[in-house]
């Protein structure tokens, strides 16, 4: 194909970091990838050059794996955060509570032994 460079694969690092490069410098892998072939039978469709099938299951898997997945991780991290805040602030309120600002003996304690 006119996307494959011979100059630009002699080995498995240099190919890797030359479609790397590539890809992050356009649209993404898109751009290096052929345009789809749209078959007009099932046969084209699985065993055609450009092999739709092939392509439609990558998209797919795209799709599912870095669209869902990832947004569904980074979605649960900020929801974490923001739960370990509001359960250290609610842990600091319920110390105001029930314990004295300035010898932070405890309520009962002092409603116990205190004196006046």
């Amino acid at each position: 194909s006119h996307f494959h460079q011979e100059e630009h694969c002699n080995n498995m690092l240099q190919c890797f970091m030359s479609y790397f490069y590539r890809s992050m410098r356009g649209d993404g892998l898109s751009d290096l990838m052929l345009p789809p072939v749209f078959a007009h039978n099932i046969v084209d469709f699985t065993v055609a050059e450009g092999a739709m099938l092939l392509r439609a299951v990558w998209d797919l898997c795209f799709q599912f794996l870095f669209l869902y997945v990832l947004i569904a991780i980074i979605t649960g991290i900020v929801i974490d955060a923001f739960g370990g805040l509001r359960d250290k602030k609610d842990a600091e309120e319920e110390d105001i509570k029930t314990n004295c600002f300035v010898c932070n003996l405890g309520r009962f304690t002092l409603d116990q032994k205190g004196i006046g």
